[in-house]
């Protein structure tokens, strides 16, 4: 994920990974914009920087990325959530 300031915005964009086609006939280089904020008027630099990364925390782009960085089957995956939800209900029963 890289981030930039373009005409009062402060975007957040994902480059697919260059890959070849099947045929090997070309290259598929893709961009998406995740989230992005709007400079308003008189805001200073950090306020906007601070927006952003709560934008970012909120819309949890960066956990999934954490997430996917490495493959996980789908049954490794079950077994995460179970302990996950193990986890969770044991602290709401020791509250």
């Amino acid at each position: 994920a890289r981030c930039a300031i373009l005409a009062k915005r402060l975007y957040c964009r994902v480059y697919t990974a260059r890959r070849q086609s099947p045929r090997g006939a070309r290259l598929c280089n893709k961009e998406f914009i995740l989230a992005y904020v709007t400079l308003r008027d008189g805001e200073d630099p950090e306020a906007l920087l601070k927006r952003f990364q709560t934008s970012m925390q909120r819309s949890g782009i960066l956990r999934e990325l954490r997430n996917r960085r490495f493959f996980r089957s789908k049954g490794e995956q079950t077994r995460l959530d179970k302990q996950r939800s193990l986890r969770r209900i044991r602290r709401r029963r020791n509250r």
